[in-house]
Formats: C-alpha cells, sequence, structure tokens
C-alpha cells in the first residue's frame, strides 16, 4: 500500500473532513485518525490506494483506547505488508464483520443465525476466496453446491438458501461501507420462491367451535391466539400483570422463544396495549380465579397411579405423555402443584427448574400438542397450525368490513403492505359492494 504524500492527506482531509468539527477527530498518527461513532468509537485510515482517496475504517470499539490500539496494530500489518488491506479473504473479512459490525448492529438470535450460516457453511466453501475476485457466477455456483448436501443443522429449501445469500450480501455491504468494495457484487441477488399456498384459516363458527371443544389450558392458549391474534411466542411470554381485567386490556411486551425468555418482540409495532374480546376476558377470568383446574390432567394422573391399578408406562400411554413425566408428577405433585398455580405466568413450567421464573416451553407445546388438537378435528383445514389462528383472526375482521389500516393495527404489522397483501382481497370485495352507491 502507498501511503498519501502530504498534499494528497490535504486534499484527503479536505473532502472527508472538514464538513465535520475538526474537534470530533483525534489525530494518532498522520495516517490514523480515530473518532466518536454513535455510543462507540471507530478508526480511519486515510490512504491513496482506492481512486479518488478515500479512508477506511473500523467500527464497533467500546473505548477510544481500544479503537487506538486496534487501528495501530492493523497499520503497522499493513505497513509491513503482513496482510493485503485492500483484498483480504472472505475468511479473514468475515471474522471483522462478525465482530465489528455484527455484533454491535444486529439483535442476538440475528447473530447467532449468521454466525452460524458464515462459519459451518460460507467460510468451508468460498472462504480462500479473494474479496474482490467475488463474482455473481461464484455465489450460483456455491448456491448449486448447497442445495446438494444436507447438513443436521441446515436443510437446503429456498428459504434457507435465500438467508445464506441474505448474509453475504449483509457481508459485502459492509466490505462497501469499509471501503473494501466499490459495489455489492450479490446485490439484488436471490431465489426466486415458488408461488406459496393459500394461508389456512377458519371462520368465527368453527374457531369458537374449537376454543369450546378444549379442556382449559389449551382453550386458553387457542382463544389468546383466534380471538387477539397473538403469536405463539407472544402467548407463552404472558404474566397475570399484562392483563387488566379492569380495563379490559392486555399488554404485549416480551416473548418466549423455546425456553428462553426474550423482552423484545418482532417488531416495535408488536408491542403495545390492545383490547380483548369479552368471551376472551371470560376464559382468561375463569382460568385466574379456579386454579385447581389449570393442572387438572396431572391431578387425575397422580389420583389413578394411587390406586394401585395402572402403572407409570400404562398411565403415560393413557394421557399421551411420558413415563419419565408421569413420574415427576407422582413425586411433586403436591408441592410443585401449589407453586404452578402461584406462578407469575399464564402458562408456567410443570418441570421444577433452578428458578421456578420460567414459563412453559412454546416450540415443544407448538409442534407436539397442538398437531395433536388439529388432528383430531376433521373440520380444521389442512396444514393448521397454530399461526393460522392469528390468520383467521385477520380473515374474520377482514370479512367484518373493518378498514385495512385499523386490521394493520390490531395485527400490528409493522408495514401496511403486508396487511395488504394477506387480507387485501378480502376488503376488495367490500369496496366493489360500497360501488353500489352509485346505482
Amino acid at each position: 500500500m502507498r501511503y498519501a504524500t502530504k498534499e494528497e492527506m490535504k486534499s484527503i482531509e479536505k473532502s472527508n473532513i472538514e464538513k465535520t468539527s475538526e474537534s470530533k477527530y483525534i489525530k494518532v498518527c498522520k495516517y490514523l485518525q480515530v473518532t466518536k461513532d454513535g455510543k462507540n468509537w471507530c478508526y480511519i485510515i486515510y490512504n491513496t490506494v482506492l481512486n479518488p482517496p478515500k479512508k477506511q475504517w473500523k467500527r464497533g470499539f467500546t473505548t477510544r483506547e481500544d479503537a487506538e490500539k486496534e487501528g495501530l496494530k492493523r497499520l503497522d500489518e499493513i505497513m509491513n505488508n503482513k496482510i493485503d488491506e485492500n483484498n483480504p479473504d472472505i475468511k479473514s473479512f468475515a471474522q471483522d464483520y462478525l465482530k465489528y459490525y455484527a455484533e454491535v448492529r444486529l439483535r442476538e438470535p440475528t447473530q447467532k443465525v449468521y454466525r452460524i450460516k458464515l462459519e459451518k457453511l460460507i467460510i468451508p466453501y468460498i472462504g480462500n476466496m479473494k474479496l474482490k475476485d467475488i463474482e455473481r457466477k461464484d455465489i450460483a455456483n456455491f448456491i448449486n453446491a448447497l442445495r446438494k448436501t444436507n447438513f443436521d443443522f441446515f436443510t437446503p429449501t429456498i428459504n434457507n438458501l435465500n438467508v445464506v445469500i441474505d448474509v453475504l450480501k449483509s457481508v459485502f455491504h459492509y466490505a462497501v461501507d469499509d471501503g473494501k468494495l466499490n459495489y455489492n457484487p450479490i446485490r439484488g441477488y436471490c431465489i426466486p420462491s415458488p408461488e406459496k399456498l393459500e394461508r389456512p384459516f377458519i371462520d368465527k363458527v368453527k374457531l369458537y367451535k374449537l376454543i369450546d371443544s378444549l379442556d382449559e389450558q389449551d382453550k386458553v392458549i387457542v382463544a389468546l391466539g383466534g380471538l387477539r391474534g397473538l403469536r405463539i411466542s407472544e402467548v407463552f411470554g404472558l404474566k397475570w400483570t399484562d392483563i387488566n381485567f379492569e380495563d379490559e386490556t392486555i399488554n404485549i411486551q416480551r416473548q418466549v422463544q423455546g425456553s428462553k425468555l426474550r423482552n423484545y418482540l418482532k417488531s416495535k409495532s408488536s408491542r403495545g396495549v390492545l383490547g380483548l374480546h369479552p368471551k376472551l376476558l371470560t376464559i382468561l377470568k375463569n382460568w385466574k380465579e379456579r386454579p385447581e383446574f389449570r393442572h387438572v390432567k396431572a391431578s387425575k394422573i397422580v389420583e389413578l397411579y394411587k390406586t394401585g391399578n395402572y402403572t407409570q408406562r400404562e398411565l403415560g400411554k393413557m394421557f399421551d405423555t411420558s413415563e419419565s413425566y408421569v413420574s415427576v408428577l407422582i413425586n411433586k405433585i403436591g408441592k410443585r402443584n401449589k407453586e404452578l398455580c402461584e406462578s407469575e405466568w399464564l402458562f408456567p413450567s410443570r418441570i421444577k427448574m433452578k428458578t421456578n421464573n420460567l414459563p412453559l416451553n412454546n416450540k415443544s407445546w407448538d409442534s407436539f400438542h397442538f398437531k395433536k388438537i388439529v388432528k383430531d378435528r376433521d373440520y380444521l383445514p389442512k396444514n393448521f397450525v397454530f399461526h393460522s389462528l392469528r390468520h383467521s383472526f385477520g380473515y374474520i375482521l377482514a370479512k367484518a368490513g373493518k378498514p385495512i389500516n385499523w386490521i394493520q393495527k390490531e395485527m400490528r404489522h409493522a408495514d401496511i403492505g403486508t396487511t395488504i397483501k394477506i387480507y387485501g382481497h378480502l376488503t376488495a370485495m367490500d369496496t366493489k359492494a360500497a360501488l353500489d352507491a352509485f346505482d
């Protein structure tokens, strides 16, 4: 790398620094400066490799000292030709991307997904290729190679392959932002998805029939999905303090993903206070006021076991549960049932943990239990999943002639385009009917 002369430095500083207050920058040496970057710090290296001269930087340092130390280290590596600063390989640049971009700007679940895709898929295939040598045909060959594989952690569906492409787009976007590339080589690249099947939903009559046919806990969970349009993760993240029986409202402010509690939601618009339907309000009141009904299944298992007529294995098959869970209930039913009834969660975990402050695992309930509920009811459409209850909620609102912007608010969509795409064809019929006023 050739470094800027004094005259070149003046032109660089004039074009890149003059617009901002000089006091914002801390000059470390001739070619390195450290500056504040939002809440964090970054370092800037000036050179004339790119034409016209541009600055290159790294973001995400928590202190000025860390940014200065890393900047001097990188400057030394460049000056001694230890690395090709302007054209690193994908592997080394991906590590920088994860450290200085992903960990600073992406949410924790997204970080985890991107790291797995980079370390287990992208780097093993194209990690040795130079950043500037990557072309669209290389990405096409890489994706075609992934199509022929099937790992335990990755199934090459179109959606999953597009996630890998999104990770690469983000890496190349960061490379452009960092001055390594002049443009993103795979901008706009994606695999077209096949035409999606129509989303299954049910009308109000079938929804009420489903809710009324269920036992207490299942009734509450399904009612929250069908009568309020909550996502499964939001349902299991509810506490009793989130429900205001006087104002007839519910406050959505957290979610459960598997066995992990998350204090953030899918988007900012997902958070908020929502009204409750009278039927749902009654179901919630019954669930709170009659705790002895919350775990009636567990009580029946223990009662039958005490008669001596059934083994734990037989009870497991009878109540469609595991023998180990039956054993847990028999040994700890009294104390544990009391703890469950006094829990702050609407749906507390039945298994004794280090802390009782945990809700049920929503993924296991959704993947196994809800499938059994659907299987026994032939009036439900094919491929009906828990999220179909949310679509049914929106469908019922649309068929009732509610305005599309009102439906967006109730569904808590971040973008009204999503609402129009899913439910717009239903409200269109009402629009045509409105034109009868001109007849």
